[in-house]
């Protein structure tokens, strides 16, 4: 049965926008808010509920007074089907006087009304432990996940491969400056490129995640031979506007279910594509190893942490350019 609810970079495109012009105070924002009544926003503070033309007008006319911050590390995931859609965000928000930095997160619920999205629902939060608003902590999600692996040992099949996460660099500059409908078709096109060359190399695209994708291999000269003819690709294009692609790569033991790859790889992976310059390939020591040295020539190794993994990594760039 098909998926009726399906990606959307449009919208993706959107609430990164929105959320950046909030960050810098922009009452331009408001133009986003639909006339609806059904308009609402609900925040964590105690309070924090306006609706339809109090909301407009908070954005619009009360912007100067709202703190100075900036958004970084933001996450966003978005769906559409038919006239409706909905985004999923998560950010870390910096305000530089104090250098206090909040995590927050947030969903935008958007209607398309007269050939324009416009937001329905805001709902802001910032993550409090369980232990504190419960009184009690009702357990680790990723705790529950191992259980339920290991109660249903035949959910996934494991093995070697290689995860490569590639993504478009700077590109809330380049949706401001062509506009969403235009970056929509573009990142359907670059995705499009993306899926060719990796089946072209006997990889297959996982999964796409806004303008980045995921993709899996069982080899690691595959996987780099597929990073290195993406950049080339890249490098190629005439047309407007240039994309600079970050490129990260891991290998190592992964889960595999329902078309989806799991484990620590995975999440290595991305955190070495988030080291990545624009125009660059990082790969792991495991993938170097892998491949050895005859193919493929390599550069700049760095000894670094990696969010959220335990111990220091080595860090490699490969030279894909001549």
């Amino acid at each position: 049965m098909p998926d009726r609810y399906q990606n959307s970079p449009e919208l993706a495109a959107i609430t990164r926008r929105f959320l950046q012009c909030t960050a810098r105070r922009d009452g331009s924002t408001s133009g986003l808010f639909s006339q609806s009544s059904a308009l609402l926003y609900l925040g964590s503070a105690e309070g924090e509920l306006f609706t339809g033309d109090m909301l407009r007008r908070f954005f619009s006319e009360t912007r100067e007074e709202l703190a100075v911050f900036r958004y970084e590390d933001i996450d966003i995931h978005a769906f559409e089907r038919d006239v409706m859609g909905w985004s999923i965000w998560s950010a870390t928000m910096v305000t530089p006087d104090t250098d206090t930095k909040i995590q927050f997160r947030g969903t935008i619920v958007f209607g398309l009304e007269e050939a324009q999205w416009k937001i329905v629902h805001l709902h802001n939060s910032n993550p409090v432990p369980n232990a504190t608003s419960l009184g009690y902590d009702p357990g680790n999600f990723d705790e529950i996940a191992k259980a339920a692996a290991r109660d249903r040992p035949n959910l996934g099949q494991a093995g070697l491969a290689t995860i490569m996460f590639t993504d478009i660099a700077d590109s809330t500059v380049i949706t401001e400056t062509i506009g969403d409908a235009a970056w929509s078709d573009l990142v359907q096109n670059h995705v499009h490129e993306i899926k060719t060359i990796v089946t072209r190399h006997k990889g297959e695209l996982v999964k796409t995640l806004g303008d980045g994708t995921m993709s899996a291999f069982h080899g690691a000269s595959p996987a780099l031979m597929a990073a290195q003819a993406i950049q080339e690709r890249m490098a190629e294009r005439e047309t407007e506007p240039p994309l600079h692609v970050r490129i990260g790569v891991h290998s190592g033991q992964v889960t595999e279910a329902s078309g989806d790859f799991f484990g620590l790889v995975v999440n290595k992976a991305a955190r070495i594509a988030g080291l990545a310059q624009p125009g660059d390939i990082r790969l792991s020591d495991a993938t170097r190893i892998l491949v050895g040295g005859r193919e493929f020539r390599f550069a700049d190794p760095v000894t670094t942490p990696l969010k959220g993994l335990a111990g220091e990594h080595v860090i490699h760039r490969l030279e894909w350019r001549g």
